[in-house]
């Protein structure tokens, strides 16, 4: 009995790794307490669908936060790299997180970046743009000309 406490407290301490680094709440972007292929590579850019679908282990193309703490998805996300470095966080009420940049802090990262393209980037019109709008093809488009 004692050994299983051990290992139990031992995976549990493991699994919180992964998520230490970047929180699931952040990761998920809409909010809807699951992670689809898009919302976990728009962080961490070099999962593969192959990683993804091991990670994904009831088969329905989203990792639910059981998934996420399991030993296969910690040792994929505590190899992979996170790429939310520049960005602001914010934690609601809920304790739920979002990912932004400003104006300014878009523009000291992307120094080409104009007015204009903020705007367009920023499909929900509130000033910021958060990870999922970094993410999409058109702000691709944009920041890589």
């Amino acid at each position: 009995m004692k050994r299983f406490a051990i290992v139990t407290a031992t995976a549990a301490l493991t699994a919180t790794t992964a998520l230490a680094q970047v929180p699931f709440s952040a990761v998920d972007t809409d909010d809807d307490n699951m992670l689809s292929f898009e919302e976990v590579t728009a962080v961490y850019t070099d999962v593969s669908s192959e990683d993804f679908g091991e990670m994904d282990e009831n088969g329905d193309d989203m990792i639910d936060p059981v998934e996420a703490n399991t030993p296969v998805s910690n040792n994929i996300l505590s190899q992979a790299e996170a790429t939310t470095t520049g960005m602001n966080v914010d934690i609601n009420a809920e304790g739920n997180q979002t990912m932004y940049y400003d104006f300014d802090e878009a523009t000291a990262r992307y120094p080409d970046l104009s007015s204009e393209d903020f705007q367009e980037i920023d499909q929900n019109g509130d000033d910021l743009i958060d990870a999922t709008e970094i993410r999409t093809p058109e702000a691709a488009a944009i920041l890589n000309q």
